[in-house]
């Protein structure tokens, strides 16, 4: 938030520098509007579910630096968090791009600085997504976990609630435990190490695959829907066809993550500013982004 280089540590910044950084009364604001924005903006609800933290860092310094951003602009940075966990440009090991992007923040100048956030993840992902082993401390886990979750998981009772899941330890459950995997066919097995093999449940529930096979379609559709099985896959899981079940699944999986990640990058949409972002810049006598191809 400081402006300072965000790769050393604390210890190596000296008295003088220790006097440049913000304070707490200060910090605490900013930190809050961070946590705010990738709840409501990024529909990202949890530190845990982040698929590459240091955006946080990132985000601190802009909302210490431009605190009352409009919404249109709100827009945009949201597009910029989820174009940079695409296109991986917010992972940790880029230390290089991580101290660039903080330096993008510029006070008085928060458009210009919005535009050269966007510049460095402005590349839409050319493969599709591919289900790998699951994990949840990975950002290709967290994503997929932020898929199921953009599906309003439910139970037979209602919403499940996100604070039931991390309280439970375990935000994603497997259907077929571990146990099991060893008679399924070799494709069953990989797609066992993945999201296809997971749901949302609390851990009041227990055994899932004998669970969720106990349950009805036509009572429980909405509930199996929100888990993205359909009534074909259903019927897999109820005949315990664990192969078919995991294959379907994993088209559906795959399909909502896609579909997540085109809403939320927003390749396609046009860019739309605040109104007063259009108004001519008193000392050039244009817009800020006149030379912008894109600007709509």
């Amino acid at each position: 938030m400081s402006d300072q280089d965000p790769s050393r540590r604390l210890d190596d910044f000296g008295t003088l520098n220790e006097l440049k950084l913000v304070s707490r009364e200060e910090a605490e604001p900013a930190l809050s509007r961070t946590v705010e924005f990738l709840i409501e903006d990024c529909h990202i609800p949890h530190v845990s579910l982040i698929p590459y933290p240091v955006v946080f860092f990132i985000l601190a310094r802009w909302f210490h630096v431009h605190p009352r951003s409009e919404q249109p602009t709100r827009d945009l940075l949201a597009r910029w968090v989820w174009r940079g966990i695409v296109t991986g440009a917010h992972q940790r090991a880029a230390v290089s791009a991580m101290r660039e992007q903080v330096r993008d923040i510029k006070p008085d100048e928060e458009q210009k600085s919005l535009n050269r956030l966007l510049a460095r993840v402005n590349s839409p992902a050319a493969h599709r997504w591919k289900l790998g082993k699951f994990h949840l401390k990975s950002a290709h886990g967290r994503i997929e976990t932020l898929a199921l979750l953009a599906q309003r998981p439910r139970d037979r009772y209602g919403i499940v609630r996100l604070g039931e899941l991390v309280s439970g330890g375990r935000i994603a459950r497997e259907i077929f435990p571990a146990r099991v995997w060893s008679s399924f066919d070799a494709t069953g097995q990989r797609l066992a190490k993945t999201a296809a093999n997971r749901v949302l449940l609390g851990s009041a529930h227990t055994g899932l695959n004998t669970e969720i096979s106990r349950w009805s379609w036509d009572r429980d559709q909405e509930a199996l829907k929100s888990h993205l099985m359909d009534e074909r896959s259903f019927e897999f899981l109820c005949r315990s066809e664990a192969d078919a079940f995991l294959q379907r699944r994993e088209e559906a999986v795959v399909a909502a993550t896609e579909r997540m990640i085109a809403e939320r990058a927003a390749w396609e949409e046009p860019v739309l500013r605040p109104l007063s972002a259009y108004f001519e810049h008193p000392q050039v006598g244009v817009p800020f982004f006149a030379d912008e191809r894109q600007e709509t």
